[in-house]
């Protein structure tokens, strides 16, 4: 356990209200956030007022901290999700984003002490960092991503198949991801300082396959870009060259070449349109040749999209893959990109059990809201928490009142079969 010095009333008093105005909360609507009137508050924040335990675990909440942090000897003012969202373009989008990061965070936090109270151990595989240079053109980055890519594929033994649920890999690798209505602009965001680091998110508003793209990226930055304590990924400044990296690592990461290679090869494409081999028996050679038929290696459109479907794709991110390959050609990718939102690729998207043509899965996210509700089932089973603390859990992951209510009577009922 840590150890922390005393803490004056009046010190406390302090750090809440420079949480509080650096969080961009106003007293009026922070009050309202954690019970209490606005003068109670103004009474707390100028130390004339003691702060209960709850009281002070409630504040901690609504301003994505630790009580630890407002009981530490030192104690950082600033925001880091405010600062994150400091451009002119975020003013009212950024600070409701920020408040939903905020929730997020402290669900994350609570996994981690169900996690320490239950003993479940982290991935050993988790943590790992890459030591890198910053790129200095377009093509170090693509070349570092790539790279890094394959590296983690291989320390992971991902192998060269599709990942299934990446949200659910990355909490298994030691990354906390979350679903969180974003600024359009923003894609997503990874924060590697505090607690409960590293931390990513990604914008709820997107497409599913874009989502999917966005956490392989934002994974990118916590194994390249820890430094930065946190970053935002923001369509505006896709050129530069950590976005352009992330970028390379996401499509690599997500289509890794000999996989598609060989899933092209399965589909009968992919091949020279003109193969030749040699035999030698250490006296003659023998040449054979083949030719396939014009265009029959040609990578198809309904090809492309059964690509994007396994590997969890939108279409145009396997189309340019495919061309970075060079599996098609220019003319190819052209033509994917008129055709993509055609009547027929939608309808053959519907064939396919897709609900739109770059929907290709379902929303994987939040995907640590399933084990953050069966570690607390796990928590009380084992008499580790109370009645109250599991209902407190379970409503923090949006669950419908009746719902919780449902949830912990049978919970209620089959600890008292067990005892019975």
């Amino acid at each position: 356990m840590p150890k922390f010095q005393a803490t004056s009333k009046a010190e406390l008093a302090k750090r809440i209200k420079r949480a509080r105005e650096n969080a961009g909360q106003s007293q009026q609507a922070f009050a309202e956030a954690i019970g209490l009137s606005r003068a109670a508050l103004s009474e707390v924040e100028s130390g004339n007022r003691a702060v209960a335990g709850l009281e002070l675990e409630r504040i901690a909440y609504h301003l994505g901290r630790e009580v630890a942090e407002f009981l530490a000897p030192e104690f950082r003012e600033d925001d880091l999700l405010q600062a994150l969202f400091r451009a002119p373009a975020d003013a009212a989008s950024g600070a409701r984003s920020a408040g939903e990061l905020r929730k997020c965070l402290a669900i994350a936090r609570e996994l981690q002490a169900l996690e320490s109270l239950l003993d479940v151990p982290r991935n050993p595989r988790a943590g790992a960092t890459y030591d890198m240079d910053l790129p200095g053109t377009r093509w170090d980055a693509v070349q570092q991503g790539e790279h890094v890519a394959d590296a983690e594929r291989r320390r992971l033994g991902l192998g060269i198949a599709p990942i299934a649920d990446l949200a659910s890999q990355l909490d298994s690798w030691g990354v906390r991801a979350a679903l969180v209505e974003l600024p359009d602009d923003i894609s997503g965001l990874t924060i590697t300082a505090g607690a409960v680091a590293p931390f990513v998110a990604v914008n709820s508003t997107h497409a599913p396959a874009r989502r999917r793209f966005s956490l392989a990226h934002e994974y990118c930055h916590v194994l390249l870009d820890r430094n930065l304590n946190g970053s935002i990924s923001r369509s505006s400044e896709r050129d530069d060259l950590k976005e352009v990296r992330s970028n390379a690592f996401a499509a690599a990461f997500l289509m890794p070449e000999e996989g598609l290679r060989a899933d092209v090869a399965s589909l009968g494409k992919g091949q020279s349109s003109r193969m030749a081999s040699t035999v030698f028996d250490e006296q003659d050679a023998i040449r054979a040749e083949h030719r396939a038929a014009p265009h029959s290696q040609d990578i198809q459109l309904y090809d492309a999209l059964q690509l994007a479907v396994k590997f969890g794709t939108s279409l145009m991110a396997m189309a340019y893959r495919l061309r970075n390959l060079k599996l098609i050609l220019e003319p190819a990718l052209a033509a994917l990109k008129e055709a993509s939102a055609s009547q027929g690729v939608l309808a053959l998207a519907r064939s396919f059990g897709l609900p739109a043509a770059d929907g290709m899965r379902p929303p994987e996210l939040p995907g640590h809201s399933q084990r953050f509700v069966v570690l607390s089932l796990e928590a009380y089973r084992r008499d580790r928490i109370s009645r109250s603390k599991l209902r407190e859990l379970l409503s923090m992951v949006s669950l419908p009142g009746k719902d919780v209510d449902a949830i912990v009577r049978d919970a209620e009922s089959a600890a008292e079969a067990a005892t019975a």
